[in-house]
């Protein structure tokens, strides 16, 4: 074999060469596949926090929205005491009217049959009149309160809308709507 006069090198360097760039290639695409691995593992953790972070808020809303439930529940069940309380008075109120003529016919008892007809007629007179004004203003006093306890639960309601718009995320950059954050 002469290799002076244009013949080709022998066949066994050329293979060398190849293998070496063949060996080159593989170890880049070992590199690139370690490198996009390690991008891979550390989308994998940014993607498992975001998992968590919804987790978590997930269980905050749903805490808060039992928590919200609980109080409109015991809002309505004071809502609801009040509102007896105002029947039992104006229950009571009623039959004031009926007490007044039982008393008033005991009076005229008392009147045709007793000496002195003035002073119990005047004491139970005075009942009488005192025992209805304090009904009248109990009513009117639980009446008061339940309007008040009305307006207090449609306050806390509109509130609350007010809160739930300011979170929505979908309400940001509405316009016209007159709410400011």
């Amino acid at each position: 074999m002469n290799t002076s006069s244009g013949e080709s090198p022998p066949s066994h360097v050329g293979e060398s060469q190849e293998r070496k760039a063949q060996i080159a290639v593989l170890e880049q695409a070992i590199k690139q596949l370690y490198s996009q691995n390690i991008r891979l593992r550390s989308r994998i953790k940014d993607l498992e926090s975001v998992i968590e972070d919804q987790k978590a808020l997930k269980w905050s809303k749903q805490m808060r929205a039992a928590s919200e439930h609980r109080f409109a529940i015991n809002r309505d069940f004071e809502l609801i005491r009040l509102q007896r309380q105002l029947i039992e008075k104006q229950m009571n109120h009623k039959s004031l009217p009926s007490r007044l003529n039982s008393k008033e016919q005991r009076l005229r008892m008392v009147k045709t049959s007793g000496p002195d007809p003035e002073t119990p007629f005047n004491r139970i007179n005075k009942s009488i009149k005192d025992d209805i004004k304090a009904g009248s203003e109990q009513c009117g006093n639980l009446q008061s309160e339940g309007t008040a306890a009305k307006h207090r639960r449609k306050n806390e309601i509109l509130r609350e809308t007010g809160e739930e718009l300011r979170k929505n995320p979908a309400s940001e950059g509405v316009t016209g709507t007159g709410w400011t954050s």
